[in-house]
């Protein structure tokens, strides 16, 4: 997220599958989610996180199918769980990964009908709820 008065704007990252999503990624080693989320949005997007908003954590879990190794193994489900956070960054200029190949910086309603995911649109939409009760700014 990133502040521009009097709004404010939520980044999404077009990856080269065709859809539209947020920065995301794993933990390395005893990395804490936040240290995760932190280099990930670096690694991605270049940007610098100045701060995650107090009171904000929401968990993703979705199952992604694990292709086959040997024509003779079957393809394998696995677990994904996803812990996103509201960032804060000052900078506005992004400099994409190889996964990207498009972002948009958008105002809530904008980013809600970019999102590709239901679940993407539902976690703007807490997001936005969140700005509007703790932090009194509309990001429409």
């Amino acid at each position: 997220m990133r502040a521009r008065e009097p709004r404010r704007e939520f980044l999404l990252l077009h990856y080269e599958a065709g859809h539209w999503d947020f920065p995301k990624g794993h933990l390395e080693g005893n990395e804490l989610p936040e240290d995760a989320a932190r280099r990930e949005i670096r690694e991605e997007t270049g940007l610098q996180v100045a701060q995650f908003l107090p009171g904000f954590k929401r968990h993703m879990r979705y199952f992604l199918w694990a292709y086959a190794r040997e024509p003779h193994d079957k393809p394998r489900r696995s677990l994904k769980i996803v812990t996103f956070f509201l960032a804060q960054v000052p900078a506005r200029e992004v400099r994409l990964s190889f996964e990207h190949s498009g972002y948009a910086w958008l105002p809530y309603r904008d980013a809600v009908k970019l999102a590709t995911y239901p679940s993407a649109k539902e976690l703007l939409r807490r997001a936005e709820a969140f700005l509007r009760q703790h932090h009194g700014v509309d990001s429409r």
